[in-house]
């Protein structure tokens, strides 16, 4: 049965609506004319199902941008994550920019709003894909759906905020993507290379390859990148041949806060000139990338440092009792001086002044070392009111009825779609 401009199956269970013209925001009256002269135009349907019982009601987080994509993240242990820096190895969409300056993102998913949340583009390929870090403000056991949204519709640029991505708890964060290593936080700890180091391949993105007499020094500022309580992790592969007491990272005066190689099983943390020999069943120096992290405390009686190899604990040590006394001295990253480096490829390099948790090592390592497992993408969105297919100039909404009081999901919505001349749209 047909009235007016609207047709209506017998039982009422799809309505289709007056054919809309783009850029129209009404009908069409002559949509649905009596001319018999076929005409060549593009005709698109937006099908809506509709599968509850109440409206959702959205809300597009910035209207400069037409699209949207949800991303969730997914938490791998039991604790809340507060403030965590996500890995997020973006892949190039079309709608984007080919530098992707357009992009935001949001603590929220597609349509219902948000926070504008803190990104760092560490390193992108025009095009094809940006290697991103997010500031997630809480990360619970379930995890988080947040949204990105882009396709500037005015002119735009960068939104990158990488200072605000890391916490104050981080004192330095270098991505090791250029010879003279930059500082990602406030605190400007910007390292200097010794004997010119290379880059090269990294685990994300670029990193730094280290022979015998290379290292970075961040001159003079050991106090305040080293305090009594924190953690230092860093991707490490060994590319040549790393000796016995070659260094991962050292102060001026290595016997007061260093780690070094002792043999193929065990690496030695040194505080206050005691040496701490941890035992570690992995092989850091297979020719593979690896995720080392050192964790150390004052905590009374005995100061206590543990080590962490891929995301797992390795050993620990209650060894040293009293915290060193260091000054503006300079930290070398990578070895000590311009001796004795890691005689390798080194990447990711963070130090935080606290005691990063187990959890938090290990998510820090898995959305690194497996992406796809812990970062998951929604479909792409566009922003209500906007042409979804600027391809196509026509368009009619097909609404679906659900018989039931279930919502049903992926199902197959049969269509019995009726041609029609249309007269063409003047």
């Amino acid at each position: 049965m047909r009235t007016g401009n609207t047709i209506f199956r017998s039982r009422t269970t799809l309505i289709y609506s007056s054919l809309t013209n783009k850029g129209d925001k009404t009908p069409n009256p002559a949509s649905f004319g009596a001319s018999s002269q076929p005409v060549n135009i593009l005709f698109f349907l937006l099908i809506f199902i509709l599968v509850s019982a109440s409206p959702v009601s959205a809300a597009w987080a910035d209207s400069d941008f037409d699209k949207c994509m949800n991303i969730t993240i997914t938490n791998s242990g039991s604790k809340t994550l507060i403030d965590f820096p996500a890995y997020i190895n973006l892949t190039y969409d079309n709608d984007m920019l080919p530098d992707f300056k357009d992009i935001r993102f949001y603590n929220a998913s597609c349509g219902n709003g948000g926070n504008l949340l803190a990104y760092e583009i560490e390193n992108y390929t025009t095009s094809t894909r940006a290697h991103t870090w997010a500031r997630i403000p809480s990360l619970p056991s379930t995890g988080r759906t947040i949204s990105i949204y882009y396709k500037n519709n005015t002119a735009i640029s960068s939104g990158e905020n990488a200072t605000g991505v890391w916490d104050n708890n981080y004192v330095g964060v270098w991505h090791m993507t250029e010879a003279n290593a930059t500082d990602s936080t406030s605190n400007g700890f910007n390292a200097t290379d010794v004997k010119e180091p290379s880059t090269t391949e990294g685990w994300i993105s670029l990193g730094v390859e280290l022979d015998q007499n290379e290292s970075f020094n961040i001159t003079n500022q050991t106090e305040d990148v080293i305090k009594q309580n924190g953690t230092i992790s860093f991707w490490y592969k060994e590319t040549d041949n790393m000796t016995q007491w070659d260094r991962f990272y050292a102060t001026e005066n290595a016997s007061k806060f260093a780690m070094a190689k002792y043999n193929s099983t065990q690496i030695i943390p040194t505080i206050n000139t005691e040496d701490q020999y941890h035992d570690i069943t992995i092989d850091l120096w297979d020719d593979s990338f690896h995720y080392v992290v050192l964790t150390w405390t004052t905590e009374s009686p005995y100061g206590k440092t543990r080590t962490f190899i891929d995301g797992e604990p390795a050993d620990n040590a209650d060894k040293w009792g009293s915290w060193p006394g260091l000054s503006a001295e300079n930290f070398y990253i990578g070895g000590h001086r311009n001796e004795s480096s890691c005689e390798g490829v080194i990447d990711e390099w963070r130090i935080s002044s606290i005691n990063r948790t187990p959890n938090w090592i290990n998510m820090s390592y898995l959305i690194m070392a497996n992406q796809s497992d812990y970062v998951s993408y929604g479909s792409e969105e566009a922003r209500p009111g906007t042409w979804a297919n600027d391809d196509l100039d026509r368009c009619m909404n097909i609404t679906i009825t659900n018989s039931g009081s279930e919502n049903l999901y992926n199902f197959p919505a049969y269509i019995n779609l009726t041609y029609a001349i249309m007269e063409e749209h003047h």
